[in-house]
This record gives C-alpha cells, structure tokens and sequence, in this order.
C-alpha cells in the first residue's frame, strides 16, 4: 500500500481515505480520527497553549499588583510592617498622649519587635525537637550495640552455642544497661540482682536456659551458678565451698561479691540458708 498522509479531521466522509474511514467520527458536522489512542490532536496542542498562556497571563498580573503594592520589598519586610500595625493605629487613634497610651504604644511596638524573634524561635524549637529525637534514637542503638559486643564476647568465652547466641542477645536487651560509668550491668528488675556483670548473669542463666550450653556441658537445670539451688556458686547454701571462695575472690573481687550477693550473704559472710 503506498504512502498514506492522514489528517485529523476532514469536512466529508468521501475525503477519507476509505480504509481509513473506520477510524473517524463524525462530531459537530466533521469528521474526526477517535479510534487511534495515545495520538496529540491540533485540538490538543491548542488547549494547552491557552492554558499555558493563561497561566502566563495570571502570573504578570501578579506580579504588577506585588512591584504596585510594595515595590522592591521582600516578603520578610513586609511581615515586619504588618507587625506594626496595632502600633500605627495606636499612634492614629492618640489625640492626646497619655500614660495609658503611651503603655499600649510601648506594649504594640513591643510585640512588633518580639513576632518576628516568636516565630525564629518556634522554628528553632522544632529543629531542636527532631535533632534531640535523632540523638536519642542514634544514643539507643548505640547502648544496645555496646551491650551486645558485651555479652556477645562473654558468651562466646563461656561456650554459648552459636544457635543460642540470637536469644542470649535479645533476652540481654531488656536485663542490661548501662551505669553511670557506661559499664554494661543488669537492672533493677523484679526477680533479678541489678548491677551484675554478664559473666555473673551468664552464670545464672546456666540453671534457667541449660539449653544455651551443648548438653555435654550443660549438667542440667542443676549445674552453673546462680539458679534455684546455687549450682556451683560457691557462695549458695547448695554449693558452699571456701577453697572455691578464695579462688574467685584472688581472680576478681568484684565478681565474688557479685556471686556472694547473688546467693544472699557476703564475701566473708555466713552460708546462707537453704531455699525453700
């Protein structure tokens, strides 16, 4: 078929080619190309003209009103001269300037002065709320980071099996925090020591999560410090035992009076009695 050139429209339906003429309708006395999608009619291109002319239209009138109005000022000045207002009303509607004018002129000038500081200072209070609620949630992540690496290194030195670590760190979340000296230690939670170290908390948790030790070193719910029964905290009534006493007491202080406090006496101090 040789080369056809079609047109939009057409005045008559014989003006269409006739292989073509499936593809018109007639609106409005002619003869128009509907039944192709997606193609840019003069009709179009015409409205979108206009449109955007208009458009042009409306902003120069805009803005001849705006060089009209206040000639060279920028917004922000003329914020600051509406601020005003009360003031120059005050001032028009004194014949005679008396001590209570003059305080409500002083009062107007004031609040013109202070409107533009009252709305720096709410923007100021905004950027600040967001950046103290960035560094909060930043001050978060990185509490629970150090205490993760905490217990991570601690369990690890303990031989948690590595299917367990997941629950060790997240049971670790809600039992630590850190102190003062960014220490990583146990709250003050019900039912729990506060200000135990991880080791000691490890040590505890062998009796209630046996199941975080390859079984052939779990021993049971009995076995580990801490626990129902004291375990092998030296210091429980069940576990009693001064040689161990003085070993851990010669390694690390502080982890003996962990374990003392733990089993509810002392480094020193009586054996405790048994739990009932």
């Amino acid at each position: 078929m040789a080369d056809v050139t079609l047109s939009h429209e057409y005045e008559k339906v014989d003006d269409i080619p006739e292989p073509f003429r499936p593809l018109y309708e007639e609106r409005g006395g002619k003869h128009m190309l509907t039944r192709i999608t997606g193609i840019t009619t003069q009709a179009d291109l015409t409205r979108v003209n206009r449109a955007l002319e208009a458009e042009k239209t409306e902003k120069a009138r805009y803005k001849s009103q705006w060089d009209g109005f206040f000639g060279d000022k920028k917004p922000d000045d003329v914020k600051a001269q509406l601020d005003r207002i009360p003031e120059l009303e005050t001032i028009a509607a004194a014949k005679n300037i008396n001590d209570d004018k003059l305080n409500e002129l002083a009062d107007n000038r004031a609040r013109s002065k202070i409107a533009p500081l009252e709305r720096d200072n709410q923007t100021l209070k905004s950027q600040l709320a967001e950046r103290d609620d960035i560094i909060q949630r930043f001050m978060a992540q990185e509490e629970t980071r150090t205490i993760h690496d905490s217990i991570r290194s601690v369990a690890s030195k303990a031989s948690v099996i590595d299917t367990a670590m997941e629950d060790v760190l997240m049971l670790a979340e809600r039992c630590f925090e850190l102190n003062d000296q960014d220490e990583v230690v146990t709250k003050d939670l019900p039912g729990q020591t506060p200000g135990l170290r991880p080791d000691v908390w490890l040590t505890e948790m062998k009796a209630k999560r046996p199941h975080w030790w390859p079984a052939s070193k779990g021993g049971g719910a009995g076995g580990g410090f801490g626990g129902q029964g004291g375990g092998d905290n030296p210091w429980s009534h069940s576990g009693w035992n001064l040689t161990k006493q003085g070993q851990i007491v010669r390694e690390s202080g502080e982890k003996a009076n962990q374990l003392a406090t733990q089993a509810g006496t002392k480094v020193g101090g009586q054996r405790p009695p048994a739990p009932k």
